[in-house]
């Protein structure tokens, strides 16, 4: 079966982890930064021969995706392992093989309640909007379908599905339920609730609340629902405020918590966030500008 493209998502960097022999790719795939300056100096390439050949090492005897040292296989390597080498140009494996089999979560295949489950269905939607199948696979979820959404504040660290009802509970959850629905082919009836929602959190520097996954989830939602986003040069300086001098992200411009570093998801999110926006990084003056 040939692929689709995904028209819901603009991304088209691409960001690759290899860790401790597992596969993890963040957001969607493989992150090729392109380093051009102002010059016109070279891009920094990476060898996607050998990029492939490891994707395609951690395919199971059942067609889809796991961690290069387990059997099992997931959503959450099934979706990253194809829209990688969909990006990387090589053949995709076979549609079925990978929604059938690598089309869950490891929440689905025990009777455990909590854990990430908006992360998930956004997971799921976009590995079957990348191979064009709008399948049930989440009840009512489908093209032509309508959802009014509201938010729910969150009462303890349980999660259950409920963005089958249309609530979120936090800035990160609304972005995945709305990516996930459009995805599939739904609409967001969007009536004021959600841009309130997402302004009253923007905080005078830009930034939504004082955290660049924040702010990141804050700036894609807005934009995909074709929303204006508000003191969009003050967002850009912000985000722009949290790279360090190695080039990569931190969380923040200035909180002192020892986990405000540099770090491939930060990174990732501010150039996605920065996309959006259409504001290069001060290090990197086209980063936003991806072919």
């Amino acid at each position: 079966m040939h692929s689709k493209p995904i028209n819901v998502d603009k991304e088209k960097e691409v960001c690759l982890i290899l860790k401790n022999k597992y596969l993890f790719v963040v957001g969607i795939g493989l992150f090729l930064w392109p380093m051009a300056s102002a010059n016109g100096q070279q891009a920094v390439s990476i060898d996607s021969r050998n990029t492939i050949a490891f994707v395609l090492s951690c395919q199971k005897p059942n067609g889809a995706f796991g961690p290069a040292d387990k059997a099992y296989t997931d959503v959450a390597w099934t979706y990253p392992a194809v829209r990688t080498l969909q990006l990387l140009g090589a053949p995709l494996p076979d549609a079925d093989s990978c929604l059938s089999n690598g089309g869950q979560s490891w929440m689905e295949k025990v009777s455990w309640k909590n854990g990430p489950w908006y992360w998930s269905f956004y997971q799921k939607a976009m590995l079957y909007s990348l191979y064009g199948r709008h399948d049930a696979h989440e009840p009512g979820v489908g093209p032509g379908s309508s959802w009014e959404v509201a938010y729910v504040p969150r009462k303890n660290y349980t999660e259950f599905r409920d963005y089958l009802k249309g609530t979120f509970f936090d800035m990160e959850s609304l972005w995945h339920m709305t990516a996930g629905i459009l995805a599939l082919g739904g609409s967001i009836q969007e009536d004021g609730a959600v841009e309130s929602f997402i302004n009253e959190r923007q905080l005078p520097d830009g930034g939504f609340g004082n955290h660049l996954i924040h702010t990141h989830a804050a700036v894609r939602t807005l934009s995909a629902l074709h929303l204006p986003i508000p003191n969009r040069e003050q967002c850009i300086r912000w985000l722009r405020a949290c790279q360090r001098e190695d080039g990569g992200f931190g969380w923040s411009p200035d909180h002192p918590a020892v986990s405000n570093r540099s770090d491939v998801w930060y990174t990732w999110a501010a150039v996605m966030a920065l996309h959006e926006l259409g504001g290069p990084t001060e290090r990197c003056p086209g980063v936003y500008r991806l072919a």
